[in-house]
């Protein structure tokens, strides 16, 4: 099956609210009572962004320039819709992410399921009937079984990654020709640099595909230190009755 992916980056929202702190980067869609005035991260702040960055590999010279991006307000290109300059994809066990680079150094990574084609080839290299585990030393990682026609999924990892913004959540999930489902959704975290956030919705929205696909998602509030501003970040997982997997987000 072909992996799909797809994302709204609503630029024009996250260039208004460029002043307020890192609303302009991570949380453009949605965000709303912003200042109009710079602001200044704090060495914490600072901090922990170039640990981000430095996970994700942005060289030193580019994060200096992203920071006072941040800094000066001004939202970086991995929001404002601009085409990344490389694209590369690593699997990790049932598991694909996805790095997509931007020109000024800025990033937006996305971990998902591999689809079902994917996943039948990894098993085939495998003994018959064993269960592999996400590599990396995750004990509770993604795992995969197939037998009487009926593909399972479980504990699998969706993730979106910007350099201000992260939500993930694990589903179990299965794929059959009769019925494709979501079963459970399983932990789930959201964090942002200069905000505060919190869950306000984490479900199942549509939990069996057919014409549609099963989908669940995470959605959450997040308040940029001092009142500068919030927003509602969301991620969703969509799975189609042939065992398509796909994501969404506002960010």
């Amino acid at each position: 099956m072909m992996r799909t992916t797809s994302t709204r980056r609503l630029g024009a929202a996250a260039a208004a609210l460029g002043a307020a702190l890192l609303v302009s980067l991570a949380f453009g869609a949605g965000a709303a009572n912003a200042s109009t005035t710079t602001s200044t991260l704090t060495p914490d702040q600072v901090a922990a962004l170039q640990a981000k960055m430095d996970t994700y590999g942005v060289p030193a010279a580019q994060q200096d320039g992203l920071i006072a991006k941040i800094e000066a307000g001004q939202p970086l290109d991995a929001d404002t819709g601009a085409a990344p300059v490389s694209t590369s994809t690593v699997t990790i066990g049932y598991e694909n992410e996805t790095v997509e680079r931007y020109a000024d150094g800025s990033f937006a990574a996305t971990s998902t399921p591999v689809d079902l084609d994917q996943a039948k080839t990894i098993a085939a290299s495998q003994s018959a009937g064993h269960i592999v585990p996400l590599a990396s030393g995750n004990a509770t990682g993604c795992s995969y079984s197939y037998g009487a026609g009926v593909a399972v999924y479980d504990n699998c990892l969706v993730k979106r990654s910007t350099v201000a913004l992260t939500m993930w959540f694990r589903v179990n999930y299965h794929v059959a020709s009769s019925s494709t489902e979501i079963e459970a959704l399983g932990s789930w975290d959201m964090y942002a640099t200069g905000a505060a956030c919190q869950e306000t919705s984490f479900k199942i929205t549509h939990k069996q595909a057919t014409t549609s696909p099963a989908t669940a998602r995470l959605t959450g509030n997040c308040t940029v230190v001092g009142n500068l501003g919030t927003s509602t970040p969301y991620l969703e997982f969509r799975v189609t009755s042939g065992g398509s997997e796909s994501w969404t987000s506002n960010f």
